[in-house]
């Protein structure tokens, strides 16, 4: 999972970030995930690490 996939994924599934963060949080059962951290992410400040890519990974391929 790159930022790069995981913004395409995003943008053909989601109306909006936030509608995905909130989608998120609900497959979570809590507040796993903000528009900050989503915002480093994409952006590239902060790394997608191996477990963050593990779960987009997971939920990405579960909204197909």
């Amino acid at each position: 999972m790159t930022t790069e996939y995981l913004k395409e994924q995003i943008a053909a599934h989601y109306p909006t970030r936030r509608a995905f963060i909130v989608a998120f949080n609900d497959a979570a059962g809590f507040a796993a995930l903000n528009e900050s951290i989503l915002s480093r992410q994409l952006s590239g400040r902060v790394a997608l690490s191996v477990g963050w890519q593990a779960v987009y990974t997971i939920f990405c391929g579960r909204e197909k």
